[in-house]
């Protein structure tokens, strides 16, 4: 949430401590792809300083995974830690409010898991990145 973008004008966001109410920014065209969305999101700062409510900078983040990696996130997340931390069924959310079914995974939220599964990834972070040592 302090990637410095901002998902449409009048999100409040807070700076050094200081609620504002962010102006000025023209809105997305919703009609674009997630991808497109997030891609042509507007900065209302720097990276780091400033937060706001907005997932757009986590689904940037996705779609570098994607294109590095080979993969959705959600699969590589399956690969490289749910399958490795044991975790029940879980999944994301891949159908939108309006009903259309998204193309990617959604880097900035819908993941539904189990409490004992976000234990599980808490253990992992707070053992600096190890498990069952």
């Amino acid at each position: 949430m302090t990637s410095g973008m901002a998902d449409g004008p009048g999100n409040p966001g807070i700076m050094h401590g200081e609620d504002i109410k962010i102006e000025g920014l023209a809105p997305v065209n919703p009609s674009l792809d997630q991808d497109a969305h997030a891609l042509r999101t507007a900065m209302w700062t720097n990276p780091g300083e400033g937060y706001c409510y907005s997932s757009e900078g986590v689904h940037v983040a996705s779609i570098i995974l994607r294109r590095l990696a080979g993969m959705e996130m959600e699969e590589y997340i399956r690969q490289k830690l749910a399958a490795r931390l044991g975790f029940g069924g879980w999944g994301y959310a891949m159908q939108q409010a309006n009903g259309k079914k998204l193309e990617h995974t959604p880097g900035g939220g819908g993941i539904a898991l189990r409490a004992t599964d976000a234990l599980r990834f808490a253990y992992l972070l707070l053992r600096n990145g190890y498990w069952g040592r």
